[in-house]
């Protein structure tokens, strides 16, 4: 184990080898991060895996997955009834 020092606002992204595997190599992981800094977590994911898609013509020879994950720091007292919390929604 590692740990990872985290600051409030930070942003994790996982992705697995499917998501930069050759047929997706022209996929630009860094390019669509930066033009989707602004969006929900869970809209990165949708744009992350459209991009793919769209790269290898919607034929994937591997898994490709996304987790995106946004820290806020500590206890900060969000509160969620059904998927994120509206106040970190993009409209």
């Amino acid at each position: 184990m590692q740990p990872l020092a985290l600051e409030p606002g930070d942003r994790i992204v996982f992705v697995t080898d499917g998501m930069l595997e050759r047929h997706a190599a022209d996929l630009d992981v860094h390019t669509t991060l930066r033009d989707t800094a602004h969006l929900h977590p869970r809209e990165v994911v949708h744009a992350l895996g459209d991009a793919v898609l769209r790269i290898v013509g919607g034929d994937l020879r591997d898994d490709a997955t996304v987790l995106c994950l946004d820290w806020y720091g500590g206890s900060a007292g969000h509160e969620t009834h059904h998927g994120a919390s509206q106040d970190h929604a993009s409209t």
